[in-house]
């Protein structure tokens, strides 16, 4: 079975991700899960097994990326979410330092109904996106 590190999601699995992630802006879907890169990174990378809570890593080195190219552009990494559509713990430090609220950081003290409204919000910026 071959092996992988975290280090060699964050650089090998972006490319992938933001593939999924245009089709899925094409196909006007809210979101794609974390389970559906996971199996795309599993056949494109060849690895057996890859675990779901580690694709944030994947979204946030796509999302530095982005970033690094274009400090204002919509944080696309909210596109990437549990079966439910929210994302993960790991966008609570970028939606933190976008909006200048510290407590987003700690995004499981945020409220279900706050989480939803937020990521919502930054959709829309994603799909009006030009660039």
């Amino acid at each position: 079975m071959p092996q992988y590190t975290v280090a060699q999601l964050s650089s090998e699995g972006p490319p992938f991700a933001m593939a999924m992630l245009l089709r899925c802006l094409d196909e006007g879907e809210p979101f794609i899960t974390y389970g559906a890169i996971r199996n795309e990174l599993q056949y494109q990378l060849k690895i057996d097994r890859i675990f779901s809570v580690q694709i944030g890593y994947v979204a946030g080195s796509l999302m530095d990326q982005i970033l690094d190219i274009d400090p204002k552009a919509p944080l696309i990494n909210v596109l990437i979410s549990r079966g439910n559509g929210i994302p993960g713990v790991g966008v609570g430090g970028y939606l933190a330092a976008r909006y200048g609220q510290p407590a987003l950081h700690y995004w499981n003290n945020v409220s279900p109904t706050r989480k939803k409204e937020i990521v919502d919000r930054e959709r829309q910026k994603v799909f009006l996106y030009k660039k």
